[in-house]
C-alpha cells in the first residue's frame, strides 16, 4: 500500500525546454511488513518534442526518511498477496519509472508549459 501526494512548486519555461520542482510526501507499507514515510523533492528538466512535453531528466532528493515500524499486523496476514505487474516493489526509483514518459497535464497548460502545447 502506498499513499503519494505531490505538489508542483513551479515550472520555469524557456523556449522548448523547462525546469520544474515538485514536493513529494509518500507513505509506503511493503508486503513484507516494513513501512516508511518520506518527504522528497523531484528536480525535473522537460523538453518539448513533436509528441508533446517529455521528461528529459528527473532527480529525486529525499529530505526526510522515517522507517520506524508500524504497530500491529496487516489484515489477513496469513494470506500473503501475490505480486501484481502494476505494483511497484519499491526497488525502482521514481526517476527510473518516469524516464521518457510524457509530462502530466498541470497548471502550466494555460501558459503553454509542460503538460500543454
Amino acid at each position: 500500500m502506498n499513499d503519494l501526494q505531490a505538489i508542483a512548486d513551479r515550472v520555469e519555461l524557456e523556449g522548448d525546454t523547462a525546469v520544474g520542482r515538485a514536493y513529494i510526501s509518500e507513505f509506503g507499507h511493503m508486503r513484507d511488513g516494513r513501512s516508511q514515510l518520506h518527504y522528497s523533492l523531484y528536480h525535473d528538466r522537460y523538453e518539448r518534442t513533436p509528441d508533446g512535453w517529455k521528461f528529459a531528466e528527473r532527480r529525486y532528493e529525499i529530505r526526510y526518511l522515517d522507517t520506524t515500524p508500524l504497530a500491529g499486523s496487516p489484515p489477513h496476514a496469513e494470506r500473503a498477496p501475490t505480486n501484481s505487474p502494476t505494483e511497484d516493489d519499491g526497488q525502482a526509483s521514481s526517476a527510473q519509472r518516469s524516464a521518457g514518459r510524457p509530462c502530466r497535464a498541470g497548471a502550466d497548460e494555460a501558459r503553454g508549459g509542460p503538460g500543454g502545447e
